[in-house]
């Protein structure tokens, strides 16, 4: 089962990485994406980052790449391209990931 779950992970990693600048994309279309439900892709990320954290991690890696060099005239800007619905949505979870550092 671990192997499995290491796989599912990756897997879900590899399609963040491909398609976290869509808006729309959640644990839910992640998991009909990769074939699973979502309680299974829940337990596979069990012991490790929810799939929500590494998607809003990927999100904000992407903002601060945009911001650093410069491709995105502001942060609502650099936000919206990384695929933050809003900025308050961005401003929210750079809050939770930065106090939590």
């Amino acid at each position: 089962m671990r192997d499995r779950s290491a796989e599912l992970r990756t897997r879900c990693a590899v399609l963040i990485d491909e398609k976290f600048a869509d808006p729309r994309l959640d644990a839910r279309m992640l998991a009909a994406l990769l074939g699973v439900s979502r309680r299974h892709l829940d337990r596979a990320h069990q012991g490790h980052d929810s799939v929500g954290d590494v998607l809003a991690r990927r999100r904000l890696e992407s903002v601060a790449d945009l911001i650093s060099t410069r491709r995105a005239p502001s942060l609502l800007a650099a936000a919206t391209l990384s695929g933050f619905s809003s900025y308050e949505t961005f401003r929210r979870q750079r809050h939770l990931f930065t106090t939590a550092a």
